[in-house]
């Protein structure tokens, strides 16, 4: 049967995708193999978030198709968001070296779409499995729902995506369930927005019903990203507060404070409302860890605006902050927007912030010191604590005998001392 490769882009709701079609694959004959080893095809699921990411999936098909004009590539298949977000009509005649566009909508379709490419028969497999992890990681990605109602002026996710649609209790159980079998010791929840799920189910956001019953299946830790700031619930937080596998820590990306830039973005909380939220959480949960994420540069941002955001950042609600800069994309509503900040203006008020969070974080990260914090261990010499997020946080530095640690199993450190963003621990 066929060998293929698989690339995988962007988010990580994208290499969920990314796992279940290698696992469709595999069980109907399908071979995986690592890229550039001879394969015969290379599916790759792209991003279209924003201009940047465009700009990497273009890279990547024409490195692609270099590699079929030079003969070691014979069929290149496109899936994803930057499938969906533009007409396979205009694909198809703009990049014609490209074999088979597949659309979000279609990805369910890839057996029957790669073995018609191909013209082969695919074999038909009794096994039911989901995922086919494509690192050796301890932890795994849950993804509990397909696209957005919240239709922020800067983002094409639901033209992409859809309308939100929440997973049943049963199928995110089931999914959680096979990746706990293939190894996964922290489950990650992710959504384009987490908190909206079971308003279609129950009538309101009830993240919390969900994690209840995550809870009870056999894991370290559950993790949530990608929380909206104004879906988030008494009962949510109590039930962080309470159940001791959901890690203190919420991802909660605000995007902004100030209460103009918030309305012309059309997210659907004031600052007001805003820090109302934060000293909740931090009330009721103390040791809660707060990541965000803000978007700078967006049109009308005034030097007042930035100012806001920086008095607002150094109150030190947030341990964790990322910075992404504004920029146009076609068919959002704020490309028509007037008053554009300029990439240079961007650039600076992005590093005003990241200086200022800076120093709060290290003031933050005094908490931590003489504490006895559980940690997975992830190798070399490092490991998280509930602190940190794979991939995109910090890390605990481990010192003392660390051979006898094993990569993905779950010690204890006491916090000896702070570096840069890091924490410090000894192994006993």
């Amino acid at each position: 049967m066929t060998n293929f490769a698989i690339i995988s882009l962007g988010c990580p709701k994208n290499l969920v995708d990314s796992e279940k079609v290698v696992a469709t694959l595999t069980q109907s004959g399908y071979t995986l193999v690592p890229e550039n080893t001879n394969e015969e095809l290379v599916i790759l699921n792209t991003c279209a978030f924003i201009t940047s990411a465009i700009e990497e999936t273009l890279d990547n098909i024409n490195d692609l198709i270099a590699r079929k004009k030079q003969g070691s590539l014979k069929y290149l298949v496109v899936m994803g968001c930057f499938s969906s977000r533009y007409q396979e009509e205009v694909l198809s005649k703009e990049i014609p070296e490209v074999d088979l566009w597949l659309p979000i909508k279609d990805e369910q379709k890839v057996v029957q779409a790669v073995s018609t490419l191909l013209n082969i028969k695919p074999v038909i497999s009794q096994k039911n499995k989901l995922y086919h992890k494509l690192n050796e990681s301890h932890f795994s990605y849950l993804k509990i729902s397909e696209g957005c109602n919240n239709h922020c002026t800067y983002c094409t996710i639901p033209k992409i995506r859809g309308s939100y649609s929440s997973k049943s209790i049963e199928e995110v159980l089931k999914d959680a369930r096979q990746q706990i079998s293939l190894g996964a010791k922290e489950l990650i929840v992710i959504a384009e927005d987490t908190t909206e799920w079971g308003t279609d189910i129950f009538g309101k956001p009830s993240l919390h019903i969900l994690l209840s019953e995550l809870a009870q299946l056999e894991v370290n830790w559950l993790r949530v990203l990608y929380a909206y700031p104004s879906k988030i619930t008494p009962a949510l937080i109590e039930t962080i507060k309470q159940n001791p596998k959901i890690c203190h820590y919420l991802d909660l990306p605000i995007q902004h404070v100030s209460n103009h830039i918030l309305k012309n973005m059309n997210r659907k909380y004031t600052k007001e409302s805003l820090i109302s939220l934060l000293k909740t959480l931090k009330e009721e949960i103390p040791d809660i860890v707060l990541r965000t994420s803000l978007i700078l540069g967006f049109p009308g941002e005034t030097a007042a605006d930035q100012n806001e955001l920086l008095t607002f950042i150094e109150q030190g609600f947030f341990d964790l902050v990322g910075c992404f800069p504004y920029s146009d994309e076609e068919g959002t509503p704020a490309i028509r927007k007037k008053n554009k900040v300029s990439q240079k203006l961007t650039h600076k008020r992005t590093q005003e912030i990241m200086i200022s969070q800076k120093n709060n974080q290290q003031k933050l990260n005094q908490k931590h010191l003489s504490k006895t914090l559980d940690f997975v261990y992830e190798g070399n010499g490092y490991g998280r604590t509930y602190r940190d997020a794979p991939d995109i946080d910090g890390q605990l530095i481990l010192k003392g005998p660390i051979k006898k640690l094993q990569v993905g199993s779950f010690y204890q450190t006491q916090i000896q001392k702070l570096k840069d963003y890091d924490l410090v621990g000894r192994v006993n």
